[in-house]
């Protein structure tokens, strides 16, 4: 009996031994806090070149409309200020974006449809209801903007 109590000893020594146990609680929460930091830096990243995008878009959409400037000036303008911001590994990737410049009258038209008159109640336009041409193009369209740079006081 004595000699058992003497070979539980060091077991007891070692549930009682707290020394250490801050590199293993380190060593649980290491790698759950360093994810969640780098999960944070990512999603600030991404709102970073969302931002960067976001302006240089607007940057494009102003230069074409004030100024007479062609469209692949604006395009090359836009690329470098994104290419700028993107890291990209390999010098040949090509990052590029294409433009569709459509104008509207004012920021309320934007990815509005034309009004139409709903006779039958199905919620959408039918070729048998008037619509209102808004645009001119003498047919129904879901968005109401231009083709083009539109003028001074114009949405591009």
């Amino acid at each position: 009996m004595i000699l058992a109590l003497n070979r539980l000893r060091p077991v007891r020594h070692l549930t009682s031994d707290r020394s250490g146990s801050a590199v293993v609680e380190f060593a649980i929460v290491a790698p759950v806090f360093l994810a969640m930091l780098m999960a944070v830096f990512d999603v600030g990243f991404l709102v970073y070149a969302k931002a960067v995008l976001q302006g240089a878009v607007e940057d494009g959409a102003r230069t074409a409309t004030l100024e007479n400037t062609e469209w692949t000036t604006i395009e090359a303008r836009v690329n470098n200020q994104v290419m700028s911001v993107i890291p990209v590994d390999n010098a040949e990737t090509d990052i590029s974006f294409d433009f569709d410049p459509t104008y509207y009258g004012n920021y309320a038209d934007v990815a509005l449809p034309e009004d139409f008159t709903d006779s039958n109640a199905n919620g959408q336009w039918d070729a048998t209801e008037c619509f209102v041409d808004r645009n001119g193009n003498r047919s129904y369209d879901t968005d109401v903007g231009l083709a083009g740079r539109g003028g001074a006081q114009d949405v591009v």
